[in-house]
């Protein structure tokens, strides 16, 4: 007699609605960049990781916002400009174990071609668990993976008493 075991299927698709929550995310976290102490248009430079539907998603949020902007797949000299890109990060529930799938997306502001800090917040929508109707904790974020700002001979506190020994 053949056992049959029981599999889950972890690699679904993300809906329309998935990408529409990104997007409305997105939108309402560049917008303020683009009107406090300027008046342009947003410009967004997206990464190769955002596909089609994303795209599309980013369209109709802007326009739900009654806002024109521009996509562009470069960083220009002049004028602000952001730089997003998306990334699926396969996760589970806190509570149940359900296995789930998050939109991350990196941000960077651009001033003149220079990268810029700026102090507004990144707005993220929480969704409950369709299981068990819980909503968890946000992921945790790792570092930056680049800083512009540090020159690339410099040496992290962490390894400074290396050099001692």
């Amino acid at each position: 007699m053949r056992k049959r075991t029981l599999r889950l299927k972890h690699d679904f698709k993300l809906s329309r609605a998935n990408y529409s929550a990104w997007a409305a995310d997105v939108a309402a976290s560049v917008l303020p960049f683009f009107t406090r102490n300027a008046n342009q248009t947003p410009l967004l430079a997206l990464g190769k990781s955002v596909g089609k539907k994303p795209r599309r998603a980013l369209i109709r949020a802007f326009r739900k916002q009654r806002e024109r902007f521009t996509i562009t797949n470069s960083i220009p000299r002049a004028g602000r400009c952001v730089a997003a890109d998306l990334k699926e990060v396969q996760s589970s529930c806190a509570v149940c174990g359900q296995p789930a799938k998050e939109l991350v997306s990196r941000t960077a502001f651009f001033i003149d071609g220079a990268t810029v800090e700026f102090e507004g917040a990144a707005r993220k929508t929480l969704t409950p668990c369709p299981a068990c109707n819980s909503v968890s904790e946000w992921p945790v974020q790792g570092p930056a993976t680049h800083n512009p700002a540090r020159k690339s001979g410099e040496r992290d506190a962490l390894f400074s008493g290396i050099e001692e020994l």
